[in-house]
């Protein structure tokens, strides 16, 4: 007897989602699956709910502003490249962001250093460039090492 249509597709789906590693998650308060290995980030155990997997969405592709800031700076040391607005058509942004990022680039080296440099996915996500933006408006380099501690101080 030849296998019918419904169960060989069926058997099809079991074969590939034996082969497969997938996972479960909620999305909308419904039940999805995704293909692909379960992050770190969640327990075993437990189905990550919508809230949880905007969470680490938005930690993972969290960009660092200070390298924005650096890429700013290249584009605008071309030759062909006079103005702020000439930057911002060439990354696809605004003009007062690119102004926004490379003032980013006046704050004291250790806070520029420190914010290059980290990979830690929570810091990058509290480092964003509006809370350093907050900095750069203090005129004083020991008081802008200051606030940067005591912001430090409120991660840890």
């Amino acid at each position: 007897m030849l296998p019918t249509r419904d169960t060989q597709r069926t058997n099809l789906t079991l074969v590939a989602w034996e082969t497969l590693s997938y996972f479960s998650r909620y999305q909308h308060k419904k039940q999805e699956f995704v293909i692909g290995k379960r992050p770190d980030f969640f327990n075993n155990g437990v189905i990550p709910t919508q809230r949880d997997w905007q969470t680490y969405q938005n930690h993972t592709y969290r960009k660092n502003p200070i390298l924005e800031a650096y890429r700013s700076k290249q584009m605008l040391e071309l030759p062909s490249v006079v103005t702020y607005a000439q930057v911002a058509d060439i990354l696809n942004t605004s003009r007062v962001r690119v102004c926004q990022y490379l003032n980013l680039l006046k704050l004291p080296k250790k806070v520029v250093e420190f914010v290059e440099n980290t990979k830690d996915p929570v810091l990058l996500s509290y480092f964003s460039e509006r809370r350093l933006r907050t900095l750069t408006q203090i005129k004083d380099e020991k008081d802008q090492l200051q606030q940067f501690k005591e912001m430090l101080s409120e991660i840890k």
